[in-house]
């Protein structure tokens, strides 16, 4: 970003955004669809679901992760994999486009 003021609000949309879709303040079914596959790029969206299914698994309200659209990607294991996928992008991109910075002093 051009400056810091810039790159704080930018910032902080993208994570109002990902916030947004992640699922947990508005259901998935609820989600309007021309949006809805920005869910697909929030890395909140699978630490909820992972958080999700460590807690509702293997209890009689699986129905309720069903319900609400929860349950794509399955199980903790996939939704960290991912996570940790995004992880691993994100630190690639930055040290790419830092390496490329000219050094100001």
């Amino acid at each position: 970003m051009f400056s810091q003021d810039l790159a704080f609000l930018v910032g902080s949309g993208i994570v109002t955004s990902c916030l947004v879709l992640s699922g947990g303040f508005v259901p998935f079914p609820y989600i309007e669809d021309w949006i809805a596959w920005l869910q697909w790029v929030s890395p909140i969206k699978y630490s909820f679901q992972a958080f999700t299914w460590s807690l509702l698994s293997g209890t009689d309200t699986v129905g309720l992760l069903e319900m609400l659209e929860l349950n794509a990607p399955k199980g903790v294991s996939t939704n960290i994999g991912i996570l940790v996928g995004v992880f691993g992008l994100c630190a690639a991109c930055s040290v790419f486009v830092l390496s490329r910075q000219r050094e100001v002093r």
